[in-house]
């Protein structure tokens, strides 16, 4: 068999592995990353007095499956499902903490409201909570957003104790969609929501404090 021959099914060889290398192993999409769509909404009530204390703000824990950034499908009643394809640009907790402060330190009533991987100064008060749902539920091609959270603020003085808890739930209409882009504009209502709400209360819970 001459050279040239002997260079032609060498190269064959090479196309076909690498052929059939791609077609076994191929290669995953990049993630997509979705974010909430943040707007100021002012209380629905007055704000109180001003209160020289410092807030610091924990991001929230998240039961399985709300404790990762891959968006959550529910299908029926039992069907969940986690995208690695779309993922939030952060776990939801850390979202709604972030939205949150933002929202907090508009409001001014606080001296001072800070995320609590900020480094310097000793809280007075903090914020945690827990996400129980943070998902998309699909039933015969509409899908509605489920939010589902605890928030407790926390007195930092000793003995430290319980200022406020109270657990909020949402839930969207039914939207004809089920794009993720769906997902996420729903979600920042809900947020939206959320955060208006928690405020309201807890501005009038301060009182007592």
């Amino acid at each position: 068999m001459s050279t040239g021959w002997v260079r032609w099914w060498i190269a064959v060889g090479v196309v076909v592995a690498t052929g059939c290398g791609e077609t076994i192993l191929p290669k995953a999409p990049p993630p997509l990353y979705y974010q909430l769509t943040y707007a100021y909404v002012p209380c629905s009530s007055s704000l109180p007095v001003v209160k020289p204390l410092v807030l610091k703000l924990w991001p929230l824990y998240g039961v399985v499956p709300f404790d990762d950034v891959e968006m959550v499908v529910e299908e029926g009643r039992y069907r969940v499902l986690r995208s690695r394809r779309h993922q939030w640009i952060d776990r939801p907790g850390a979202l709604l903490v972030e939205w949150l402060r933002k929202d907090m330190e508009r409001d001014g009533v606080f001296g001072k409201v800070s995320n609590a991987m900020e480094r310097g100064g000793e809280a007075d008060v903090e914020l945690n909570g827990v996400v129980e749902r943070w998902s998309w539920e699909e039933r015969e091609g509409k899908g509605r957003g489920v939010l589902d959270v605890t928030l407790t603020i926390w007195s930092k003085k000793a003995p430290p104790h319980v200022l406020f808890n109270k657990r909020y739930t949402f839930v969207s209409e039914w939207e004809h969609s089920t794009s993720p882009e769906s997902f996420a504009d729903v979600m920042s209502r809900l947020t939206t929501d959320l955060s208006r709400s928690f405020r309201d209360d807890l501005y009038r819970s301060m009182g007592t404090w």
